[in-house]
């Protein structure tokens, strides 16, 4: 069934805005982790956090695949018009944070450092080099999304392959069974790579965009979605208690356990939102703070830096019960209203933000 209501695209606005917010207690929740040891109810609640907002960046993934795989973007224009937008926002917000490293932070040390880091950003800024592989693979992609059969088997190929499979490896990994080494070898000589990496995301967010799930299926979604989200938690406890240090391997974007708390929200959010035609200030709004929200996940680590370095407020600062919700929020905030005034500027807006 398509699904061509126009007050649909709300709910796109929704979870970007969301997904931001997610975002930013994700690295907050990240932030001084490190110096705690697992036994601990502060180290707990690091993984509480953490865990419930691991969804953020598949749920970007599935926007952008709505709405690039429903237009129909010749090569040229994809490179013109958005890989070049890309290109410059890294280059200039790369160089941005590289400055800060070397003039204030001094976390880095020599012109080849400086260089390095100009090329590979911050660590937020992977996120735009995978953006834009999925804009240059867009054209042979929207082939794949015009008929239903494929995208229905290539995301059933993704979720084994990219997903399920390595999840399985690790899993047996870290059991100290030899089976893991097996499987890996059995998984590597078969070379799906087109399978692999985050394009799954990108073709579910269209499928999801554009079709309607029965109301039994997003019940089951719901459910898988909640106990994954419990399995991330508390398997990250258990796997780490061994070393005493933080073991991220359920942490990882293409999982599982966090897959399926993704498709959840994007499914419940696509269906639920803008049942009532909201007015046209509430969409104008709704679009203006969609928009600002690339500028909140490109500033935000810069004010955590900042709160650290010029104020002394981490997240050790007092209990992180409190301290992640209320460093995520203002930093948020701030952001949100540096992106809003830096969308004012003309070109600006255009091509940095």
């Amino acid at each position: 069934m398509k699904d061509t209501t126009a007050n649909r695209f709300l709910y796109l606005d929704h979870l970007r805005l969301i997904a931001s917010v997610a975002v930013v207690i994700l690295h907050v929740a990240a932030w001084k982790w490190d110096a705690l040891d697992w036994r601990t109810f502060e180290w707990s609640t690091f993984n509480i956090y953490d865990s419930l907002v691991r969804w953020c960046v598949p749920i970007f993934v599935m926007i952008s695949g709505a709405l690039f795989l429903s237009k129909d973007i010749d090569i040229r224009t994809m490179w013109k018009k958005y890989i070049s937008r890309i290109m410059a926002a890294f280059l200039f917000w790369s160089l941005l944070y590289a400055l800060y490293e070397y003039f204030v932070a001094h976390s880095i040390h020599g012109f080849g450092a400086f260089v390095a880091m100009l090329f590979t950003g911050n660590y937020h800024m992977w996120f735009l080099y995978m953006l834009a592989g999925l804009y240059m693979i867009t054209p042979f992609v929207r082939q794949i999304v015009k008929k239903k059969e494929l995208v229905i088997y290539f995301v059933i190929l993704a979720f084994v392959f990219a997903m399920l499979l390595p999840e399985l490896i690790q899993i047996l990994s870290l059991a100290k069974l030899g089976a893991a080494d097996t499987l890996s070898a059995i998984t590597g000589n078969i070379f799906v790579q087109m399978v692999m990496g985050y394009t799954g995301y990108y073709i579910l967010g269209y499928y999801l965009h554009t079709h309607q799930l029965r109301r039994s299926l997003e019940i089951i979604l719901i459910i898988l979605g909640v106990l994954s989200i419990l399995f991330t938690l508390f398997g990250t406890s258990y796997i780490s208690a061994p070393t005493n240090e933080r073991n991220t391997a359920l942490y990882g974007f293409l999982r599982v356990n966090v897959f399926f708390p993704a498709v959840a929200l994007f499914t419940v959010l696509k269906n639920h939102t803008g049942r009532k035609a909201p007015s046209e200030r509430k969409k104008n709004v709704w679009k203006y703070l969609s928009k600002c929200c690339f500028g909140v996940y490109l500033i935000h680590p810069m004010l955590l830096a900042i709160s650290e370095k010029c104020f002394k407020i981490t997240t050790l600062s007092f209990h992180p019960a409190f301290s992640i919700p209320v460093i995520s929020i203002c930093v948020f905030i701030v952001s949100l209203i540096l992106s809003g005034l830096l969308n004012k500027i003309p070109w600006f807006n255009k091509w940095l933000i």
